[in-house]
């Protein structure tokens, strides 16, 4: 059940995958498809260095592998590609989602298709250069039903029947002492509303300005 849950499990842009569902796609991507494709690809180049012949009158390669035809190697460069594709594509949040790109880069590579194999390690030197690195989202600890349960808990609770009984028992106790003492209750007082003040009659001088 673990394992189904961690598979099916859907996750937000930008938010962190929970322990168990990155150890299940850690593990599945490794042993499914990165270690078949990398060592698809380490055969491949010793295929291919096996093939090289050193000429001692020129300058040696420094990868003499990369100097071999590659028409014999193609279908298996062309399954280190696909293999490490599946990978990010059911993985993309494993460690080996990084692995599986350079492998891409390196299969294209050993293909002569230099302008694609560029291209790829241009994308992964932009795309998991840490200073470009994307801040990650971490996943809440308490659920919606917590925090809805939380709520309702800070809301005022209705009194119940024997609070109520309690509280009008200690107010006629209070009363009762009161009157006992001869005190009486403050009487409220009304706050009279203010009367509009009455204009000043103007002065004869206002008068005849305010006419002419």
């Amino acid at each position: 059940m673990l394992i189904i849950g961690s598979c099916v499990t859907t996750k937000k842009k930008g938010e962190a995958p929970s322990k168990s569902k990155k150890a299940y796609h850690d593990l599945t991507a490794k042993y499914n498809y990165w270690f078949n494709a990398d060592e698809l690809l380490n055969l491949t180049i010793d295929n291919l260095e096996s093939q090289h012949k050193d000429n001692y009158n020129q300058i040696l390669e420094i990868y003499p592998y990369a100097d071999v035809s590659p028409d014999g190697s193609r279908a298996d460069l062309d399954n280190v590609i696909k293999k490490s594709s599946m990978a990010i594509g059911l993985h993309r949040v494993s460690d080996y989602t990084d692995d599986c790109y350079t492998m891409i880069g390196q299969a294209q590579f050993l293909k002569n298709d230099f302008e694609t194999a560029e291209s790829t390690f241009k994308w992964i030197k932009q795309e998991y250069n840490p200073r470009n690195k994307k801040p990650v989202i971490k996943k809440a600890k308490r659920s919606k039903k917590h925090l809805n349960k939380k709520k309702k808990a800070k809301k005022k609770k209705p009194l119940s029947k024997r609070k109520k009984n309690k509280l009008a028992k200690k107010r006629r106790a209070e009363k009762a002492k009161q009157k006992k003492e001869g005190i009486t209750p403050a009487p409220k007082t009304e706050t009279k509303k203010e009367e509009p003040k009455k204009k000043n009659p103007l002065s004869p001088v206002q008068t005849l300005t305010k006419q002419g």
